[in-house]
């Protein structure tokens, strides 16, 4: 039985962009808190810096890149005890979005 330790939102936007996470990547995180029965609030990793320890299961983590004229691109992997399980794609211009599983990844 393959088993989800946690989540990682990835957003990248502009370098005009204010704000860090991206308000569509707060409602992803909240969607995947939602799903454990958590409030982000109480899951969400904002900030990794250094010798931060173990990962804890069901924590939900957030990557910001900004940089260019990126129109937003997100993606939220779920993170599992194999590796990376699945993660789905998403770019607001509506160029890609894809979805993809992976299984066996150690």
């Amino acid at each position: 039985m393959l088993l989800v330790i946690g989540f990682e939102v990835i957003e990248a936007h502009h370098r005009h962009k204010v704000d860090a996470p991206s308000g569509t990547a707060l409602l992803l995180g909240e969607a995947a808190a939602s799903a454990q029965g958590k409030d982000l609030a109480s899951c969400g990793v904002f900030s990794r810096h250094g010798h931060t320890g173990p990962r804890k299961t069901g924590c939900i983590g957030f990557s910001t890149i900004r940089g260019g004229e990126i129109a937003g691109e997100h993606t939220v992997m779920f993170v599992g005890d194999i590796g990376i399980m699945n993660y789905v794609k998403y770019q607001e211009s509506g160029i890609c979005c894809e979805s993809r599983f992976f299984a066996g990844i150690n």
